[in-house]
């Protein structure tokens, strides 16, 4: 009955624009789509931060890259060379084509591989930035613990993330457009009606790979990351950040957002900058194992594909 209900109340709300459905529609790609929002992740920081202090002359990670659109972006200000890191093994092909097409193939580097096990030596990072991605990965302390790992000595960590009880915090709006829905119904119902909105897709298969559990019991793309969570990892790492801020949804909501039992249901970004502190350049000798033969630079590659064996 719930499912029915979730269903017909589904029909009720204007369809959210999203990459897949744009894609599948015809339009852009999902890198396409990324690449042309590239601007709003700058603008999670502003004024504090732009495109310059971020990026340019900077060597960069993108941590949870997806298909490179906005990593593409982040080359395109300037940067000395930008990676990014995905799991999803498939996002490399597609990052390379839009690579090319940019114009930016040489600046851009797909690394599949494991956020929580980065292959790149100590120290080796002007910028990393977590652009919606924190909300996501399973470990979101040892991500962390990587990305300072990973970062230069006065090097900048950038995070910013729509905490879980944002309107869309459950991250199915690809096929569920009702703000909230994680608020009043349980994960069964969600699960069995994001199924039978998707499933008749021809990307379905796709779609319920990358949100649910091997089993499709369980929506496990998302870790349901709060600010108050977020701070506790912080905390347990015993690092500070430098910058933080929370955006509220919109601005005539603001008298909302500011009460303290609603904030985390009107934040629509949560924002913070971490800067590793030290002069100490020197970078720590370390051994990876890669699957391939060896670029210019000596690293080694799959097809311009970096893993790490096992990952």
């Amino acid at each position: 009955m719930s499912v029915k209900f979730l269903l017909s109340l589904n029909k009720c709300f204007r369809p959210i624009p999203h990459p897949f459905n744009e894609e599948l529609s015809g339009g852009k790609t999902y890198g396409e789509w990324e690449y042309e929002r590239g601007k709003t992740t700058i603008d999670c920081f502003r004024p504090e931060f732009d495109e310059e202090k971020m990026f340019f002359g900077k060597t960069v990670l993108d941590v949870g890259c997806g298909e490179g659109g906005k990593s593409l972006y982040y080359a395109s200000c300037g940067a000395n060379h930008v990676y990014g890191v995905d799991t999803v093994r498939h996002y490399a092909e597609k990052s390379s084509a839009l690579a090319k097409k940019l114009v930016l193939d040489e600046k851009f580097t797909f690394v599949n591989c494991s956020s929580l096990e980065l292959p790149f030596p100590d120290e080796t990072f002007d910028t990393v930035i977590m652009n919606d991605f924190f909300e996501h990965v399973s470990n979101p302390a040892e991500a962390v613990k990587e990305a300072m790992r990973t970062l230069k000595f006065g090097g900048q960590l950038f995070i910013n993330f729509p905490p879980y009880y944002h309107p869309y915090g459950a991250h199915l709006t690809d096929a569920i457009n009702i703000p909230w829905v994680h608020l009043f119904f349980s994960e069964k119902t969600m699960v069995e009606a994001y199924k039978t909105l998707v499933e008749p897709l021809p990307d379905a298969e796709r779609r319920l790979a990358l949100k649910l559990s091997s089993d499709g019991e369980h929506i496990d793309y998302i870790n349901r990351m709060t600010q108050k969570k977020a701070r506790g990892v912080f905390s347990s790492l015993g690092i500070d950040p430098t910058y933080k801020k929370t955006i509220p949804l919109r601005r005539f909501l603001t008298p909302i957002y500011r009460m303290p039992l609603l904030r985390e249901c009107f934040t629509r970004m949560a924002v913070y900058v971490f800067t590793k502190e030290g002069t100490n350049k020197h970078v720590k000798e370390k051994t990876f194992s890669f699957a391939g033969g060896n670029d210019d630079a000596g690293n080694n590659i799959d097809n311009g594909v970096f893993s790490r064996n096992g990952i």
